[in-house]
């Protein structure tokens, strides 16, 4: 199942991650579950990054949310910032770990990332660049910086 639809409400985006995080958990294979969280995040970060792109016909952007099943198996076009966090959202439902959902940018939304609490400290899970490291804020200068969590 993919989600495709103009961007609308980064809001709307947030709360279909933390629904599909809940509904998907089961797609992520015991194999994949198991990885302790640096093993998972590594493995995360080295999906390949691939931008989810503009409607060719509105030359507005689209946004896709795709099943973390699809990004597993190699069948998604793309795999963003929210693809991963909604692999890693399910990772962490499938776990019983808890987990927000913070977004970011320079002055407006442009970046989301899961934050695990793990041990009643929260913990940026930013998976999306290779070159990412767990607990660190990226970009590293931001002036928009908003939490959510799952009501």
């Amino acid at each position: 199942m993919n989600i495709e639809k103009g961007i609308v409400d980064y809001r709307k985006t947030i709360y279909d991650i933390f629904d599909f995080a809940e509904k998907f958990k089961n797609d992520i294979p015991d194999n994949i579950s198991n990885l302790s969280l640096a093993s998972f995040f590594d493995f995360v970060k080295n999906i390949p990054y691939v931008s989810d792109g503009i409607n060719p016909i509105s030359g507005e952007g689209l946004e896709i949310l795709h099943r973390p099943k699809y990004i597993l198996e190699g069948n998604s076009v793309s795999c963003d910032c929210d693809d991963k966090t909604l692999l890693v959202g399910a990772y962490a439902k499938k776990n019983g770990i808890p987990f927000s959902i913070g977004v970011s940018g320079k002055k407006q939304p442009e970046h989301v990332f899961p934050i695990l609490t793990v041990n009643k400290k929260n913990l940026i899970f930013d998976a999306t660049y290779p070159e990412n490291e767990i607990d660190t804020m990226y970009p590293k200068k931001i002036g928009y910086l908003e939490i959510f969590r799952e009501s």
